[in-house]
C-alpha cells in the first residue's frame, strides 16, 4: 500500500488534482485502482484470505486507514480530531465496498465501478453533511 501511496503522489506531479473537493477524491480514487490494476487477481486472493485471518485483517485495515487518510489530505480534505477520524473510517468503508465491485468490473472502462463510487461519494457527502448540521445545532 505505501508503493501504491507514492505512485498516488507521484500521478500528482503529472496531472494535478482539480474540480470540487469530492471531485479529486473521486480522481484519487480512480487513480489508486488503476495503479493496482496489474495486481488485480493478487488483490482479490488477498482480500478473501483476509476473512479467514481476522489478525491479518487488522493489519492491512491500519495501513489502509493510513492510506485513506493521505488521500483526504490530497483533496483538501482535514483528517486531524474526531470529525477527521470518521471522515477517514467513512473513506475506508467506501473504498472497500467499491474495491470489492472494482474486483469484478473486467469492463474496459470501469463504469460499474465508476457509477457505484459516484453513488457511495453522494451518500457519504450527505452522511457528512448531516453530522455538520447537528454540529451546528448544539
Amino acid at each position: 500500500m505505501r508503493e501504491i501511496d507514492q505512485q498516488l503522489l507521484g500521478t500528482l506531479e503529472a496531472d494535478a488534482l482539480d474540480g470540487t473537493t469530492r471531485d479529486k477524491l473521486f480522481d484519487l480514487i480512480m487513480r489508486r485502482l488503476d495503479l493496482q490494476q496489474a495486481n488485480k487477481a493478487a488483490l482479490d486472493g488477498l482480500f478473501r484470505d483476509l476473512s479467514r485471518s481476522p489478525a491479518d485483517a487488522l493489519c492491512v485495515a491500519d495501513r489502509l486507514g493510513r492510506s485513506m487518510g493521505l488521500m483526504l489530505e490530497m483533496a483538501g480534505i482535514s483528517t486531524s480530531g474526531l470529525r477527521g477520524f470518521l471522515r477517514t473510517q467513512s473513506l475506508v468503508g467506501l473504498y472497500m465496498h467499491v474495491l470489492r465491485t472494482w474486483l469484478k468490473d473486467d469492463s474496459e472502462d470501469a463504469a460499474k465501478t465508476m457509477a457505484l463510487l459516484d453513488k457511495r461519494l453522494d451518500q457519504t457527502e450527505r452522511l457528512l453533511g448531516l453530522l455538520k448540521r447537528r454540529d451546528r445545532d448544539k
